[in-house]
């Protein structure tokens, strides 16, 4: 059975993304109040599959064999909520070619139906 990364916190649990996060993740990327700040994830659903099974899964594993030397290694969480176990948001962690190096960015999106409710707090 394959262990998957997660941190447990209050209401939430963040964790590595899944295949099987792909409608839901696909569907967060289609929200106005994502995609106005977070352009580059605005996709087909074609291109969502191929990046999250090619890439963002793959890349994760590279992360986490990689700590505590992650260099230039990403990280991808799914935001699930406990109550339902349902993919609510992402939270990331990369290196950004405008930051200083090994300076990171840390970015996150929630759906619009769970803001203002302290999950991203």
């Amino acid at each position: 059975m394959k262990k998957i990364f997660t941190i447990d916190y209050r209401d939430i649990v963040l964790r590595e993304f899944q295949a099987e996060d792909l409608e839901e993740l696909y569907a967060l990327t289609l929200q106005p109040e994502i995609t106005d700040f977070l352009p580059d994830w605005k996709s087909s659903k074609e291109q969502r599959r191929n990046w999250l099974l090619n890439y963002e899964i793959k890349e994760n594993k590279d992360f986490l064999e990689a700590v505590p030397n992650i260099k230039d290694n990403c990280l991808r969480l799914g935001i699930i909520l406990k109550e339902t176990n349902e993919f609510i948001g992402w939270c990331c962690s990369g290196i950004k070619d405008e930051l200083p190096y090994p300076n990171r960015e840390i970015s996150y999106a929630i759906s619009k139906d769970y803001r203002g409710k302290g999950y991203t707090t």
